[in-house]
């Protein structure tokens, strides 16, 4: 397995050769994936091999009747395709293309900065080809072999980005013009999509920078295209795409949360798409990851159309409950919620309840292999879910503590559940056998007579 702490925090990108990577490093898939994308990766011992399986600290409950062996062949499988992709040699630019672009520079920078006349298309067409050449010379290998110059092509790219209509007063005008500019590079780096690894990783990550309006006065929010969460789910639904590949574009889709101002209906298209990939059973913890924090990122709490159900948080009480996943994984999905949108129709009584007695069962897991860097993140994770990161005030409505500040259970079940969140962040100790039995028995002792969480009577009940 491969061990993608993942992020609440808005991720960084750094473009990285995937296959020098590799070669380099001899690091797994998904810890590739992650460097690219700035994730911090905790690793469980050593770099993981072709078949690996959880070590005695990440099992499931031996109780679930879990399918390792089918799991590992699905693993294997997803591993392999990507692989495949790595090793993709099909450059889309031919090599006049530099040459080709040299000779109108000057010109395309000019027209993206002032905009063209929209009328005329030897002006587009030199936008057009200026486009196409900055973005598929992603594809060749050359290039990405290097981490440096893939990093001067994405860095060059989002100069190019950011410049468009700079010069243009009329905001209408410029918005327009933008979004024209906007709507051609998403279709070169569509055709990135089918292209090898580190081409589809570049595609991915340059999408959340196709801004038709840019933060400004006045302008505290972004708008990204509007048709860019809609490839992101494209990308999630498409069979084809490796796992890896969809991880990438779940990362990028919390990005695009966090940074764009988005319509509730786009937020709850985009929950839907992941909600159904983490319904797989066949998925690595880390796609699962990126998952669980990219939902945490919707604030949209019910279904706009049809019956309000509230899928992101039946989502995250639903992986709480899942004893046939890794434990981190579900530690993770209590963090979301404290994160993800939610009503005054949500009843955190019952959920505190349910992280509290998740708490016990980390703990377990936990005492097996205190040291692991692993464990101080599922820590974290619990204590999440009912205390803000920070005391700012993007934090302020984070946290059950926040959210229901007026419930004693809320209250009782935090107080509980750090008693083993606290350890497994600070002391990496094994937590004494008294702390857990005296959790344990008021976990027991206090189940919730009502595991109805939302008043609504749309979201599912907690399962004991």
């Amino acid at each position: 397995m491969s061990h993608n702490s993942g992020e609440f925090m808005p991720v960084v990108v750094s473009m990285l050769s995937l296959r020098w990577l590799s070669q380099s490093l001899r690091l797994s898939l998904f810890a590739l994936i992650a460097i690219t994308t700035g994730v911090a990766v905790p690793t469980l011992g050593a770099c993981l091999d072709e078949a690996s399986g959880p070590d005695s600290g990440t099992q499931v409950n031996p109780e679930s009747g879990f399918d390792m062996e089918a799991y590992r062949t699905a693993v294997f499988a997803q591993r392999q395709k990507a692989r495949q992709l790595v090793l993709l040699n099909e450059p889309l630019l031919g090599p006049e293309a530099e040459d080709e672009f040299t000779q109108i520079g000057r010109t395309y920078r000019q027209l993206l900065t002032a905009g063209p006349n929209l009328n005329s298309a030897a002006d587009r067409k030199v936008i057009q080809k200026g486009l196409e050449f900055k973005i598929l010379r992603a594809s060749d290998p050359a290039i990405q072999i290097s981490p440096k110059k893939m990093g001067d092509v994405i860095g060059e790219l989002r100069r190019d980005l950011r410049s468009v209509g700079s010069q243009i007063n009329n905001a209408q005008n410029k918005q327009r013009f933008r979004e024209d500019v906007m709507k051609e590079a998403l279709t070169h780096l569509k055709k990135l999509l089918s292209n090898n690894m580190d081409a589809r990783i570049f595609a991915l990550t340059a999408m959340v920078d196709l801004e038709v309006v840019q933060a400004g006065f006045g302008q505290k929010r972004i708008l990204v295209l509007d048709a860019v969460p809609a490839t992101f789910r494209e990308v999630l639904a498409d069979p084809e795409q490796p796992d890896a590949v969809k991880s990438v574009a779940t990362i990028q889709i919390g990005r695009y949360l966090r940074k764009a101002d988005t319509l509730p209906v786009e937020q709850m298209d985009l929950a839907r798409a992941m909600v159904k990939e983490l319904s797989r059973f066949d998925t690595e913890d880390a796609y699962q990851l990126s998952l669980l924090d990219s939902l945490a990122s919707i604030k949209q709490a019910r279904e706009i159309v049809g019956k309000p159900n509230p899928i992101v948080f039946d989502a995250f009480i639903a992986v709480m409950s899942d004893r046939n996943r890794f434990i981190h994984v579900r530690c993770r999905a209590a963090a979301g919620v404290g994160l993800a949108g939610y009503d005054s129709q949500f009843n955190f009584d019952p959920i505190a309840w349910k992280v509290c007695q998740l708490s016990v069962e980390a703990a377990q897991f936990y005492n097996k292999a205190p040291a692991n860097a692993l464990y101080q993140r599922c820590g974290m994770d619990l204590y999440l879910a009912f205390h803000p990161a920070s005391g700012g005030s993007s934090d302020a409505d984070n946290g059950m503590l926040n959210r229901a500040p007026r419930s004693g259970a809320v209250k009782d079940a935090y107080e509980q559940c750090l008693q083993i969140a606290g350890p497994m962040i600070f002391t990496q100790r094994a937590i004494p056998n008294p702390v857990l039995v005296q959790v344990n028995t008021w976990t027991q002792a206090n189940v919730p007579a009502n595991l109805n969480w939302d008043s609504s009577g749309s979201g599912k009940p907690i399962v004991p």
